[in-house]
């Protein structure tokens, strides 16, 4: 057999050697997604999922309706688990499967890019975003996946108008409406992808979304009608120009000191690849400027816009990253090694404090609840909407059968422990900003105070 070409060889070389970091990388990422994952204990939000996930279908559906602003697709894929009671770290298992399908799916999708899509893929292994919602029983990881295979499939219809990349789109959209809401803007975007062209490839991407958003509609429009007006998420701050800027910043770093040199490198980077091709061009406006845009006009007015419901666009701040680095590298070497290692500043810090993560405010008073209450006492939370949290840990997570009770003038989630007859104490838990409802229950011990919440003993006179 004759040798190969002496540049062909290094050639191959050079595609082995970034397969077989692309490979390391994935394991990489895994490993950091994956380790001590039942640390720490669950948030409030995880346990809503965990109590919401045990409901059967019908009532599922009625408590999101009244209760939540977010479809059912999420709660019922995890469903087996909370149903068995699982523990941390199964609930977010799902989570953590979703989140390194998301960064394979990317990685397979980059491997065309040479350095530049292997520096994305990098950052999207270790980036704090991605690790904290894999790490997360919530629908976020699951709609990373969803908008990294939307954009691989507007990327791979924008080079071939191939109908296999229509039907991918349409499904990813389909899925990630009975995820998150926030799919509808990024729907928006796919639309734009076609531009002004009326072939027929133009009209089968089209009718791809459209049938999707007709799916979601016929099936969920109603209820989301109902959970829009409820328009619960008052503590969602409004858009303006910091805000904005914090939301774009914690995609790459938790820590918002950063946010004015995030922007600045995501819009340098942008730039940089949308000047690229015109291809690329279109692939970010639709899909990353156009939803981050239409998402900010829409925070003008209602309580939408948060980081984690941009997660379907999380992979286009990393892609815009590793663009900059690697225009530095190409300009010059030591300039691009002081720009690898801005984004690594960037990066491992916020990296570092996300695995496995701060314990969250409630986990202390929960602890000290469990280990004070007995059979016979009944355990208490104010405001009500926090039960999910003593559902969870006392009842379903705690031997003996689970069972709610009131008590007159205590407006409060209460739930009693153990198979007997209440013994006339109660552990009321509430946020230190809350006043305590009156009651005719006298002290039983003095208050006990931590992270913003209090634990009070009531007891009958």
């Amino acid at each position: 057999m004759a040798a190969k070409p002496p540049a062909a060889a290094r050639r191959l070389a050079s595609i082995d050697g970034r397969t077989a970091l692309t490979v390391g990388l994935i394991v990489v990422g895994a490993l950091l997604r994956s380790v001590d994952l039942g640390r720490p204990a669950l948030d409030f939000d995880e346990t809503f999922t965990a109590m919401a996930a045990r409901m059967p279908f019908g009532q599922l559906v009625g408590y999101l309706r009244r209760a939540d602003a977010h479809p059912p697709l999420d709660y019922l894929l995890r469903r087996p688990i909370a149903a068995a009671g699982a523990g941390e770290a199964a609930l977010r298992a799902p989570s953590v499967i979703l989140s390194v399908a998301a960064l394979v799916v990317f990685a397979v999708w980059m491997r065309r890019r040479g350095w530049i899509g292997l520096l994305a893929i990098a950052f999207m292994a270790v980036a704090s975003f991605q690790i904290t919602y894999a790490r997360d029983a919530r629908m976020y990881a699951g709609m990373t996946l969803v908008g990294v295979c939307a954009a691989f499939a507007a990327d791979r219809w924008l080079e071939t108008s191939r109908t296999s990349a229509s039907v991918a789109v349409s499904g990813a959209v389909l899925v990630g409406l009975f995820l998150h809401a926030s799919t509808l803007v990024m729907a928006a975007g796919l639309g734009l992808i076609p531009g002004l062209r009326r072939d027929s490839a133009a009209w089968e991407w089209r009718a791809g979304i459209v049938a999707a958003l007709a799916v979601w509609g016929g099936l969920w429009g109603s209820v989301f009608r109902e959970q829009a007006r409820r328009a619960g998420a008052s503590w969602i701050p409004h858009t303006s120009p910091d805000y904005l800027a914090r939301t774009l910043n914690e995609l790459v770093s938790s820590y918002s000191v950063t946010r004015l040199v995030v922007v600045a490198v995501l819009t340098i980077g942008t730039v940089i690849l949308m000047c690229g091709d015109r291809h690329t061009a279109r692939l970010l406006a639709c899909c990353f400027v156009f939803p981050v845009a239409m998402s900010a006009a829409i925070g003008l007015r209602a309580h939408f816009l948060l980081p984690r419901s941009l997660a379907y666009l999380s992979w286009a701040p990393l892609l815009a990253m590793a663009a900059v680095v690697e225009v530095a590298f190409r300009r010059w070497f030591a300039l691009g090694v002081v720009a690898l290692a801005g984004a690594g500043l960037l990066l491992l810090p916020s990296t570092a404090a996300a695995v496995p993560g701060p314990e969250p405010a409630t986990a202390a008073v929960i602890s000290r609840t469990r280990t004070l209450a007995r059979d016979g006492d009944a355990v208490a939370v104010h405001p009500q909407f926090l039960g999910p949290l003593t559902h969870w840990y006392l009842s379903v997570r705690r031997p003996g059968p689970e069972r709610s009770m009131q008590i007159p003038g205590l407006e409060s989630d209460v739930l009693l422990l153990g198979p007997g007859a209440w013994d006339g104490r109660v552990w009321l838990i509430e946020p230190t900003s809350y006043s305590t409802p009156r009651t005719a229950l006298r002290p039983c011990a003095a208050p006990w105070t931590r992270s913003g919440y209090r634990l009070l003993c009531l007891a009958r006179s």
